[in-house]
């Protein structure tokens, strides 16, 4: 099942009932029959306490896998583009446009990376070109960009009063306007962190000290991954 989050109301309800009765009825029939079934969902953010049911969500999360987005783990994206290659018919090498490949954050994770490689194959030109002209397009300057210096964290809401955090003392470090709530501080200690972490979420789980699903929840909930 995959975007369960996407799931509407009515069709949570009957997914419900069928993985605790174990059975189904087709539309016209009388009689219910029995099902057996091994259900594997996928999600794109946390779905707990997000106007999904409870019930169904501790259903289907009996055993949870957190995976990565690709730009997490770059290490990936050479395996991952000759899967797809092969999966097009695709022969020949893919290592001139690695390099390209690798330093591009792919916003839209592994299914822009498929639709970036069908595209270049449908324009019928020489792989490399292709691959840089889309990048190009995107207009993301980072995307051509080896070195990924990492960009420098902020806190606090007006630019005049910031400064970069790698440069601050510890003190400054956990400072916060004084007119924000607590969650707002929260946002900002946590989207701190996690940018000083070259956008890292296990180095920020260590530097915050919290549990790392707490800290994946934390970055899905304020929108960093």
């Amino acid at each position: 099942m995959d975007e369960a989050d996407k799931l509407p109301v009515v069709v949570q309800s009957k997914l419900l009932r069928t993985l605790q009765e174990r059975t189904v009825r087709r539309t016209g029939q009388m009689r219910s029959r029995d099902v057996d079934v091994r259900l594997v969902s996928t999600t794109t953010k946390e779905i707990r306490n997000n106007g999904f049911s409870q019930e169904l969500y501790y259903r289907i999360a009996a055993a949870r896998i957190y995976l990565p987005p690709v730009r997490e783990r770059r290490e990936d994206i050479e395996p991952l583009a000759r899967f797809y290659l092969a999966q097009l018919c695709q022969e020949g090498t893919i290592a001139p446009v690695i390099t390209l490949l690798r330093d591009y954050d792919f916003p839209g994770n592994v299914r822009e990376l498929q639709n970036m490689l069908e595209v270049a194959l449908a324009e019928n030109e020489p792989l490399y070109d292709s691959i840089q002209k889309q990048l190009e397009k995107a207009g993301s300057a980072s995307a051509l960009n080896v070195s990924r210096e990492p960009k420098k964290p902020w806190i606090g809401s007006d630019s005049a009063s910031v400064k970069p955090i790698r440069k601050s003392s510890a003190k400054e470090r956990t400072a916060c306007p004084s007119n924000i709530t607590l969650a707002e501080a929260e946002k900002l200690h946590i989207t701190a962190v996690y940018e000083a972490c070259g956008r890292n979420a296990k180095k920020a789980t260590k530097v915050l000290d919290i549990c790392y699903q707490t800290v994946l929840t934390k970055l899905h909930k304020y929108g960093l991954m």
